[in-house]
């Protein structure tokens, strides 16, 4: 059975999973968008931003994104590491805790950021890496 793929609602890594979408069959209903994998946002590069919801919801289809804010969560530019930290934390326990007991793995596609905050390692663009957790 495909894995669970979980994503920021950020274009970049939403461009990211749909071409994971595409390479491996997960089913509709195992496809997921969360606030709670987003970098920061910052630099004014739209890769780095956040669509609204609706905009999210139309272009990217293949996602259920009922676990996004309905409005822009307008992180501040100078969000604190330990902010990005303590969110990505929070929804990994909570996946970790919804798939307690499933034998495979939960495909995640996140920023760099976010995944050092949690792991200490850092990432090159599209690098990948199989973590257990917690």
């Amino acid at each position: 059975m495909a894995p669970p793929v979980w994503c920021s609602p950020l274009v970049r890594c939403l461009a990211t999973a749909a071409g994971v979408l595409e390479s491996v069959s997960v089913p509709d209903g195992e496809r997921y968008t969360d606030d709670g994998l987003m970098a920061r946002q910052e630099g004014g590069q739209h890769c780095h931003v956040r669509d609204d919801r609706t905009t999210i919801t139309t272009r990217w289809q293949q996602f259920d994104h009922r676990r996004l804010c309905a409005f822009d969560p307008g992180l501040e530019r100078n969000e604190r590491f330990e902010s990005v930290r303590h969110r990505v934390t929070t929804l990994l326990h909570a996946l970790s805790q919804r798939y307690a007991g499933v034998d495979r793995p939960v495909v995640v596609v996140t920023h760099c950021e976010a995944i050092r905050s949690v792991t200490g390692a850092s990432f090159r663009n599209a690098e990948y890496a199989y973590v257990e957790w917690p």
